[in-house]
């Protein structure tokens, strides 16, 4: 205003000079001229003032309208959202500002809005540390989304849900946004689901470990059906099973097989002398024996009573007499203390070897047991193998040992 005034006064008191020297009433009609002039462009300058400031009014007013229409609106939005909305300030310990009514309603105070609204909102978070992580990752990123909270209504039940939750600007200041699903019926139903399959793992482990139990039982029940309970050895039902089958596989694979069968001495002496308890150790020391001597795939048995016999696959009969001289040994060597007396054992046995003594189970076993018979009529404690051309009783002793 002042640069639009300025340029008329500058007029006015060049007309004023120029009035003084033409004459005085020239003069004073001109500033008369000149003030008027001065006055009609102050008015407009006023008029066009006002107009502007009263379209600024205006303008600020119609803002207003549509920013509290905008609210009225939002809040008409939140209260008809199918879901829990909450609007709490980002200033006064983060209370509550807005809930609508599904929210009210989640929170066990259905039509209550002024029991919730100016609380702290960390007043219905279970866990304080969860809500100060979610404040926290709001005022750093501005947006939170599918975050699982737990919260706890009013008659202090957990609600577990999924919330997502923004930075907006309410009644002029800043606060966030808060929209919320309930999941409390699917994490229980989550929860009851892991339970379950947790039950049924500990069901399945408890029946892998009766299945394992069961196998255990029966590998021990066919053991039982299979070993002699004295000894420990293989009973003669397993070598009946076992003697065809390995015949067959040496015949198949053109394989040695021997058969070593074997007797305690006197026995029946021992049991008449120092009674069965002293027999049945005497028994259980000469299995012992064989065991610790008898390779892998050999098969040892008691046979019946007091013999034995051994299974020899893939073994040269060369080799099997000498196997069968060193348990020879082995057993005279054993000592048994029969109640202050010491009992001495012997053995005598007898070897016999596929094809050439025999190819069948019956024929095998007779060979050997001929073998064996020699060996008791030639003195006991040795070995002899059988001579297949005395089949009844000239069989030739391998080895000698002195008699006992």
């Amino acid at each position: 205003m002042k640069k639009a005034v300025l340029p008329l006064l500058l007029a006015g008191q060049a007309a004023a000079g120029e009035a003084a020297s033409s004459g005085g009433e020239d003069a004073a009609l001109f500033l008369a001229v000149v003030f008027l002039v001065l006055i009609g462009a102050v008015a407009w300058r006023f008029a066009y003032l006002n107009r502007a400031l009263n379209a600024e009014i205006l303008a600020r007013r119609s803002a207003e309208r549509t920013a509290r229409a905008n609210a009225e609106n939002f809040r008409r939005l939140m209260d008809v959202a199918p879901v829990p909305v909450v609007v709490t300030s980002l200033e006064q310990e983060n209370r509550i500002l807005y809930v609508n009514e599904h929210a009210l309603r989640a929170i066990g105070l259905p039509g209550q809005p002024d029991a919730i609204v100016g609380r702290p909102a960390p007043y219905y978070f279970r866990d304080k540390a969860e809500h100060d992580a979610l404040l926290a990752d709001l005022e750093r990123y501005g947006l939170v989304t599918d975050r699982t909270i737990t919260l706890i209504n009013a008659q202090g039940e957990a609600i577990d849900a999924l919330l997502s939750a923004r930075i907006i600007e309410f009644d002029g200041k800043p606060a966030t946004h808060s929209v919320m699903v309930d999941i409390t019926a699917r994490t229980r139903a989550e929860a009851a689901v892991r339970e379950s399959e947790a039950r049924a793992q500990d069901a399945n482990a408890g029946l892998r470990l009766r299945l394992d139990e069961i196998v255990k039982l029966q590998a021990t029940l066919k053991e039982q059906t299979i070993r002699d309970s004295l000894t420990g050895l293989y009973n003669r039902r397993y070598l009946d099973e076992n003697l065809e089958r390995e015949l067959a596989r040496a015949r198949r694979d053109n394989l040695p097989l021997c058969m070593v069968m074997l007797d305690i001495d006197h026995f029946k002496d021992l049991n008449d002398t120092y009674g069965h308890p002293a027999g049945d150790e005497a028994l259980r020391a000469v299995a012992a024996s064989l065991h610790r001597n008898v390779r892998a795939q050999d098969i040892a048995c008691r046979y019946g009573g007091e013999e034995f016999l051994i299974l020899m696959p893939h073994m040269e009969l060369a080799v099997a007499a000498e196997r069968a001289e060193r348990w020879r040994r082995a057993i005279e060597a054993i000592r048994i203390d029969a109640g202050g007396s010491e009992i001495r054992l012997t053995a005598s046995f007898g070897v016999a070897a596929y094809p050439g003594h025999g190819g069948t189970p019956d024929e095998l076993t007779q060979s050997a047991d001929l073998a064996l018979y020699a060996a008791k009529g030639r003195g006991r404690n040795r070995v002899v193998v059988f001579d297949p051309s005395a089949r009844v009783a000239e069989v030739t002793p391998l080895y000698r040992s002195r008699d006992t």
